[in-house]
């Protein structure tokens, strides 16, 4: 038997120096030291069970590591400490360095005990030294506070893809109760724009996530705690039994092809797993083409001059239904976006969707309404400034996209238009929604002999897109149904701040299939579900309370006939609520 004795450091508990010894026995090599007062053995089978020169070396080595911890971690109690030294024995020889400069590192900084162990573990469980390393990495911004770590000894850091530069690897660490490696933090990550960060160029960041939000969300239940590596075919099929029905094939296609995108992500470049377990025929096939609702003109000017809906609302689908751009292109709209030119003006669009600059020419009615809003916008006591966008929302910012189709069509239910096919969801059609206001100008253009090219100057459209344009385009010409009010003049308060007169829209004609009763599609979702509630959900004291109520009601309008018409004017004065 062969030893190899070093002290270096004191014992907290007793004074006494810390001694470690490497020893060959017949089970093979191992580690004698003190921890925290008490003699521990620690194995070394990585050695093998020969005795060489060349193992008694690297012995030595592990030795001087676990000496190394137990002085430096001598503040650990016992029951953190072992299982930190067991570790180290257990790491590969060339992680050793990595694995000390962690340790260090989580120390100083008075990181928790489970922290230190689950560092150590990624260390060991990290599939190459690139790996390693970047978990050593990723541990010293832990340390300033800029990223977080997962205070589990049983979780790898194989989720950091070698070579990964330690600033964007920390951009991946999953939140408190993320299971790293799994969908959920798979998601999660997509979600929140990380993904894209930490791999510019490869990844495209989108403007907001709330469609592929609320898509993932009926998916997360059954996905969220399998790891991309282990995830199959058999999840994927759970996944899709999750979706709600209702929902229609045209959305289930959507998610689902939204699922095999995230796992294409995770096989690159997060490299988490090898293959996609989701073959491309897995996403269902969907051939509805869904029926799309756009304004008529009498329509959209109702609502423009309806003063009850915010200002900056009606501006908002004035330029929509006039210029036909993106809502993130929109968005993006600044004051120095514009270009006054005596009665026209430029509009300048750096950045689109589509990496395409655009830069068009406004109509004078349309320059006027531009104009007179940011006038409008002073008188209000706004500062502007050459950054401040063009279409603020009622909090000032940039116009929230959150229910942006949802307060349109609360909008033209308050304005008065309640034509059906507007507010109906089926599998075959979809209720009017903020994109439609696109097709509305595109419509509309062609339909009065605007050349395909003028369109997609301003909306980005290849010419083979616009094709799908044409047939509505022919109808509309059909049906004469009319010219887009001036900008300017369909909006009240503008048209008077300009000193012109306000041009009334002329009254919709009632249709057989016009809506009487609000429809869920023109509701917030606290509204559908009280209203859910009042239907279905009601108790029989609720009822009977109800019933009560409406008794006592009816007795004080028989018999306070006055009562009436003061009643009937505070249910009239009710405004639209935001």
């Amino acid at each position: 038997m062969s030893s190899i004795k070093t002290r270096d450091g004191t014992n907290s508990r007793s004074g006494r120096p810390i001694i470690g010894e490497a020893s060959f026995r017949a089970n093979g090599y191992e580690i004698r030291i003190t921890l925290a007062g008490k003699r521990t053995t620690i194995r070394l089978p990585a050695l093998g069970r020969t005795e060489t020169p060349d193992a008694t070396a690297r012995a030595e080595r592990y030795r001087d590591a676990v000496a190394t911890f137990a002085r430096e971690g001598r503040t650990l109690p016992r029951a953190a400490l072992e299982p930190i030294a067991r570790s180290i024995a257990s790491l590969p020889e060339t992680r050793l360095d990595a694995a000390r400069e962690a340790f260090q590192i989580m120390l100083a900084a008075g990181r928790p005990a489970g922290e230190l162990a689950a560092i150590l573990s990624g260390i060991i469980a990290a599939p190459n030294d690139d790996a390693a390393r970047a978990a050593v990495k990723l541990s010293k911004l832990a340390a300033d506070g800029r990223a977080s770590l997962p205070a589990d000894e049983r979780l790898s850091y194989d989720w950091i893809p070698p070579g990964l530069a330690p600033e964007r690897a920390a951009l991946l660490a999953p939140s408190s109760g993320t299971l790293p490696g799994t969908f959920g933090h798979l998601a999660e990550l997509f979600l929140s724009g990380r993904l894209a960060d930490a791999f510019p160029g490869r990844i495209h960041k989108r403007a907001n996530y709330d469609s592929d939000r609320s898509g993932l969300r009926h998916v997360l239940p059954a996905l969220a705690n399998v790891p991309c590596r282990g995830l199959t075919l058999d999840h994927g099929e759970q996944a899709l039994s999750a979706i709600p029905e209702r929902l229609g094939p045209k959305y289930v296609q959507s998610i689902a092809s939204n699922i095999r995108h995230l796992l294409n992500l995770a096989v690159y470049p997060l490299r988490w797993t090898e293959t996609n377990p989701l073959p491309a025929k897995w996403v269902p096939r969907s051939d509805v083409k869904l029926e799309r609702q756009i304004l008529m003109p009498a329509e959209e000017h109702t609502f423009l001059a309806c003063t009850t809906i915010p200002l900056f609302m009606r501006v908002f689908v004035a330029w929509q239904s006039r210029q036909g751009t993106r809502y993130i292109d929109a968005a993006r709209l600044t004051v120095s976006s514009i270009t006054f030119q005596g009665e026209r003006a430029t509009v300048r669009l750096a950045k689109t969707k589509d990496n395409d600059p655009r830069s068009w020419a406004l109509d004078p009615d349309d320059t006027m309404m531009i104009r007179t809003w940011l006038e409008w916008r002073k008188k209000q006591g706004e500062k502007l400034d050459p950054s401040s966008p063009l279409f603020p929302g009622q909090s000032g910012g940039v116009i929230e996209p959150s229910y942006l189709a949802l307060r349109i069509r609360m909008g033209l239910w308050e304005a008065g238009v309640s034509r059906a096919a507007l507010f109906t969801r089926s599998q075959h059609s979809w209720p009017h929604e903020e994109h439609d206001l696109r097709a509305l100008f595109c419509t509309y253009s062609l339909a009065k002999g605007r050349p395909a090219s003028w369109v997609s100057d301003r909306t980005g459209h290849s010419l083979a897109s616009m094709e799908t344009y044409r047939r509505p385009a022919r109808r509309w010409s059909e049906v004469e149904l009319g010219d887009l009010a001036p900008s300017i003049r369909a909006i009240p308060e503008l048209a008077a701040l300009a000193g012109l007169e306000p041009l009334p829209p002329t009254p919709l004609p009632a249709q057989p299939g016009d809506l009487t009763v609000r429809p869920d599609t023109a509701k917030l979702p606290h509204e559908r579900v009280s209203a859910q509630v009042s239907a279905h959900g009601r108790d029989r004291r609720g009822q009977e309370r109800a019933k009560k109520s409406a008794e006592f009601s009816g007795k004080v309008e028989s018999f306070a006939p006055a009562l009436t018409p003061c009643i009937s004017s505070i249910r009239s004065q009710k405004k639209f609520v935001w």
